[in-house]
């Protein structure tokens, strides 16, 4: 059974495998990065790490958060950064027959939870993109 952490981008359901988080902070208190794209103009501490934040919504869809936010931070391995995502954040269990493949670039699957289809954002090509931007 794989896990996944879900949370909401401009009213769609999106998730990211458990294994590339690192944890969710609610309420964290972000400061200005200047001469950056504006949606990574925001980083955070983690720990003493200080963290770019994406804008999921601003990247993904060019719409904007709620004002119900929290941060995913990514596991260092994958990569040092925090996506601005939408809450309530939750993590579920999947059987791996509840997934599907995905055509689209930025999703390496889809699952099926509840009756609704959920992408997994791709977080590979997800970095890549942003160091592209950069």
């Amino acid at each position: 059974m794989d896990r996944y952490v879900i949370f909401t981008v401009t009213d769609r359901k999106l998730a990211l495998p458990l294994d590339k988080t690192a944890e969710v902070l609610e309420g964290a208190a972000t400061h200005p990065v200047p001469a950056v794209p504006p949606l990574l103009g925001r980083a955070l501490n983690v720990h003493g790490r200080i963290v770019p934040a994406l804008d999921l919504a601003t990247f993904l869809h060019g719409g904007a958060i709620g004002r119900n936010h929290a941060f995913l931070a990514l596991n260092h391995h994958v990569a040092d950064l925090a996506l601005l995502v939408e809450g309530p954040v939750a993590i579920v269990s999947v059987e791996e027959s509840d997934r599907s493949p995905s055509e689209h670039p930025r999703f390496e699957g889809y699952l099926e939870i509840a009756g609704e289809r959920v992408g997994i954002l791709a977080t590979g090509r997800l970095i890549e993109e942003v160091e592209e931007i950069l």
